[in-house]
């Protein structure tokens, strides 16, 4: 009657799965395991999956970090592009739960880059 919503996680992809484990094998070392993901010459999608996953697990294993992290504009419109271009190739018929969890994790950030150039440009208006 009703159609199910299905969408497959990335830790379904057992390519994938395989490639991060042998990563977290071959080095503790997050920057050598990127590099050893870049020479076993897998898909883009399969680094692209990694480098953001090690990223965030990075982050999320050291939540006391302090430093603010600066990147120039262009840097910032780039990933925001980048962005875009995965979410509009996303599969078809997301439940709205899944954009829901995207968004409750990216609003904030989102927000503050915007917050930030605007008043930059507001201060530059009335100096």
């Amino acid at each position: 009657m009703f159609k199910k919503k299905i969408y497959q996680h990335l830790h379904q992809d057992k390519e994938y799965v395989d490639l991060f484990s042998q990563a977290q094998k071959h080095s503790d070392n997050p920057m050598e395991q990127i590099e050893y993901v870049r020479k076993q010459n897998v898909s883009k999608k399969h680094e692209l999956m990694f480098l953001i996953e090690m990223s965030q697990m990075y982050f999320a294993n050291h939540p006391t970090l302090s430093e603010p992290i600066t990147f120039e504009p262009p840097a910032i419109e780039n990933t925001l592009r980048g962005l875009m271009e995965a979410v509009n190739h996303m599969q078809k018929d997301l439940p709205d739960g899944v954009y829901e969890f995207i968004l409750n994790r990216m609003d904030h950030f989102l927000i503050k880059c915007l917050e930030s150039a605007k008043n930059e440009l507001d201060q530059r208006k009335e100096g």
